[in-house]
């Protein structure tokens, strides 16, 4: 465990983490950027819409992916029979929700969207992007479930493999069926969420072969598939509070997307170009959180207790270095981040042009409340990786609706301020809940928190014994 924790196999362990989340950063990207160029008015459209039905499934799908926490403590216990155990009831777990996501999802999201202020060119958009993005989240669960046995054991390699595969799936599809290349109508952003549903399934497809067609006298995939109702009471008891705090604080960005409409279209545009900027640089970065928290999950059930605090230390250090690297191309190549994202046509590029001075003023907030934001998440990962989900549940609901959301509808609805000034409130909301997330820490209460018992090692049927 100690050699675990040294900044070499840190990065071992992350760099898969970084390489997929990457990935998934570009898919986003991709679909931006093809939007952009398709029309400013579905680019518009695109983040809350698209932020909208992921807040409706990231629930479940975080719920279901606190089970790399729980194989990461049992693989550092040495219990592989018990990894693949708890790794087939998240399973199970995820085709229970395939009802919500394919039935009540839809209903619960176009009447939130119906009843919002937008202009009704882009609430027309909103729902038709809204529901061709219901089918990947179906299958987003089903592959968190399998592929949390990869990362629990710390084979992240695999996460960064097939994700990457769904992302060239995702940015080829997104191309023919946005502009109608290749044979394919011209569909714009309807496009954008097919193409985004089938590499969804394409992924969960290459996933399921992986996952059953490891060696199976090293890791026998194949077997300990019975439900087990204890190790889906674990989940239940230690992933609520994880995706209740990752809904929250989802669900609280897609209120602020929503309610930046308030001001006006253009502050819309202009927010969506500036997260998807800022998505790409950040994103990364939460690979690296992740690694946190499998190394603390492995070594809690190794009983290193004590080197979580060297675990912390480095991941934070190699977050700060990154965020370093991320803030010269904001400083320095601002105008042309943002350009990336100007439409084709030229009416719409001269306004568009009107909105740089702007976005160069919102990328500088970003640049400034990322490096707080890395410290919240590496952190907010360890003690997800010590069970400690409650917390971080508490946490962020005081901070983001306690104080962000309420702060921002004063702003938007009655004082009338503009872009600027919301994202600057925003900002310092981000780091009143870094420096909350940090004390926690320093408390030590997550040490006494037991995700796994030991009397559960004489439980296992004779074929994990």
């Amino acid at each position: 465990m100690h050699n675990r924790c040294t900044f070499a196999s840190i990065w071992k362990l992350a760099y898969p983490l970084i390489i997929m989340n990457v990935g998934l950063t570009i898919m986003h990207f991709c679909d931006r950027k093809f939007l952009a160029m398709y029309s400013s008015d579905a680019v518009a459209a695109a983040l809350p819409a698209g932020i909208l039905s992921y807040t409706l499934i990231c629930f479940f799908q975080l719920l279901i992916a606190y089970s790399a926490t729980i194989i990461a403590q049992y693989f550092g216990r040495g219990e592989i029979q018990s990894c693949i155990r708890t790794c087939w009831n998240a399973f199970y777990l995820a085709i229970a929700f395939f009802i919500f996501t394919l039935v009540l999802a839809p209903w619960i999201g176009i009447n939130i969207i119906d009843h919002t202020a937008h202009e009704h060119r882009i609430l027309l958009l909103e729902r038709e992007y809204f529901i061709t993005l219901i089918p990947s989240g179906f299958f987003m669960c089903l592959s968190t479930s399998l592929i949390s046995f990869f990362n629990g054991l710390g084979r992240t390699c695999y996460a960064a493999i097939i994700n990457l595969i769904a992302v060239l799936i995702n940015g080829v599809l997104d191309y023919m069926m946005i502009f109608g290349i290749g044979g394919f109508p011209e569909m714009g952003i309807r496009g954008a969420g097919i193409a985004t549903s089938i590499a969804c399934g394409l992924n969960f497809l290459i996933t399921l072969g992986i996952f059953l067609l490891q060696n199976q006298q090293k890791y026998p995939t194949r077997q300990n598939r019975q439900y087990a109702p204890e190790e889906i009471r674990r989940l239940f008891k230690f992933g609520v509070p994880s995706a209740l705090q990752a809904l929250s604080d989802i669900g609280a960005f897609a209120l602020f997307s929503f309610l930046i409409g308030f001001i006006n279209p253009d502050a819309m545009v202009i927010t969506t170009v500036i997260l998807t900027i800022n998505n790409l640089a950040f994103f990364p970065m939460l690979g690296l959180a992740e690694s946190g928290a499998i190394l603390t999950g492995q070594i809690i059930g190794a009983k290193h207790t004590n080197l979580v605090y060297r675990v912390v230390k480095r991941v934070w250090f190699l977050a700060v270095i990154y965020m370093l690297f991320i803030a010269i191309f904001y400083l320095l190549l601002p105008e042309w981040l943002i350009e990336q994202f100007a439409p084709n046509n030229e009416t719409e590029r001269l306004h568009f042009d009107t909105l740089l001075e702007t976005g160069k003023i919102l990328l500088g907030c970003a640049l400034c409340y990322n490096f707080f934001d890395a410290t919240k998440f590496v952190i907010m990962s360890v003690l997800r990786g010590a069970g400690d989900t409650r917390a971080c549940v508490i946490i962020n609901l005081i901070c983001a609706w306690g104080v962000m959301i309420p702060g921002t509808l004063l702003l938007i609805l009655y004082l009338r301020t503009g872009i600027v000034t919301v994202w600057i409130y925003t900002s310092c909301c981000v780091v009143l809940e870094a420096s909350i997330m940090y004390l926690r820490f320093r408390s030590e209460r997550w040490k006494q928190i037991r995700v796994i018992h030991s009397e559960e090692a004489n439980t296992l049927p004779p074929a994990a014994e």
